[in-house]
């Protein structure tokens, strides 16, 4: 490979994962009314054709994305449950879509587990402060 095609091969990836970062947020968005849009993207996303390899998510984009808005990652998880059996889906694009709701869910529980967490040793921080008067 030399330098243009590996340029041109960033370039196609850079694409694609800021194609993906939109459609994150597409799916957070409260309305239903862009089901068409976000399943027509995921389908162009995932899918496959002759001249490009599939897309793989990075799971960096989920995890920044969870982390940064993670109201937001709750949403697009509830979004992605009631549209990742949609019949529009080929096997090999659930498949992946599946993927991405496993990440996401597993960053959201990852978030959720990190803020009980934070409550509890706020907790022992008080209880140890009052212990040591």
């Amino acid at each position: 490979m030399d330098a243009n095609e590996a340029s041109e091969e960033r370039n196609i990836e850079y694409g694609q994962r800021e194609k993906f970062r939109y459609i994150l947020f597409e799916l957070a968005k409260v309305d239903r009314e862009n089901d068409k849009k976000i399943i027509n993207g995921l389908k162009d996303l995932y899918g496959t054709a002759d001249d490009r390899e599939l897309f793989r998510h990075f799971y960096s984009d989920i995890a920044l994305f969870v982390a940064q808005y993670p109201e937001h990652a709750i949403k697009a998880l509830a979004n992605l449950e009631a549209i990742r059996f949609s019949p529009h889906f080929s096997l090999g694009t659930k498949k992946q879509i599946n993927k991405l709701y496993d990440h996401i869910s597993l960053e959201v529980a990852r978030i959720r587990y990190l803020d009980e967490v934070k409550k509890d040793l706020k907790k022992i921080d008080i209880l140890a402060r009052k212990i040591s008067g």
